[in-house]
């Protein structure tokens, strides 16, 4: 096992980042999920606490952990239905929050309670935030039912704040969509004009190093856990 002597990012968080360092820290979490999600895991409890520090920074080299409430969905179309994760980071579907226009209902108008790995994206964009302005966003449910039912608008006059840029305000809000529907994949969203200026051989990296790593067959949990670090820098 590997030991990092860096801990984890929730030691960080007592100050803003840089907008350069964030945007690399949310760019190889997004490197993860994109990985995970491809090959039908979902995290289910992404938090600062759960990403590894293996370099800090300026460098930042990061790598997701802790996946003892994960959990594989053998079709794409598999929803789960558990309640996991930690207050705070919490998708709104996770605690049966849904926006007056969610798409979750089925037969005979009785709402079926499920989400999908869209709730890392949604925990991914509170961390954003904790990066750009330390402040984890609606972890009261009131506050999380107000903004989901749009009496409640996103709080981007905080971000303004800090002059955080308007091209990380719209990831983070669209991240933070109340719709799991309009959450943006883990690879959609490192397509964001957030990134244009960070280098792109990621994606051929990732690629290669999983065909070395597993050949043609798909990994299984145990891969991903104990055989393949998440994050590829």
């Amino acid at each position: 096992m590997e030991y990092f002597e860096n801990g984890d990012l929730q030691r960080y968080l007592n100050h803003p980042f840089p907008e350069p360092e964030a945007k690399e820290i949310v760019y190889q979490i997004l490197e993860g999920l994109r990985f995970m999600h491809k090959n039908s895991f979902a995290h289910r409890d992404l938090k600062p606490a759960n990403i590894l520090v293996s370099e800090a920074s300026p460098n930042w080299w990061v790598k997701i952990s802790d996946f003892g409430i994960s959990k594989r969905a053998e079709q794409e179309s598999t929803a789960f239905r558990t309640f996991a994760g930690t207050r705070g980071y919490l998708a709104p579907e996770v605690m049966a929050i849904y926006p007056p226009d969610g798409k979750l209902r089925k037969k005979g108008s009785i709402r079926k309670e499920t989400y999908t790995n869209a709730v890392d994206l949604w925990a991914l964009g509170v961390i954003m935030f904790q990066l750009l302005a330390t402040q984890v966003i609606m972890k009261d449910p009131h506050e999380l039912w107000e903004y989901v039912n749009g009496n409640q608008p996103f709080p981007e006059e905080t971000l303004d704040e800090y002059d955080v840029s308007g091209a990380a305000k719209t990831l983070v809000e669209h991240l933070m969509a109340p719709s799991p529907e309009r959450r943006p994949s883990a690879s959609a969203a490192l397509n964001y004009e957030w990134f244009t200026d960070l280098d792109d051989s990621s994606e051929s990296k990732l690629t290669n190093e999983e065909f070395r790593f597993y050949g043609h067959r798909k990994p299984s949990m145990a891969d991903i856990i104990f055989g393949k670090m998440i994050i590829v820098k």
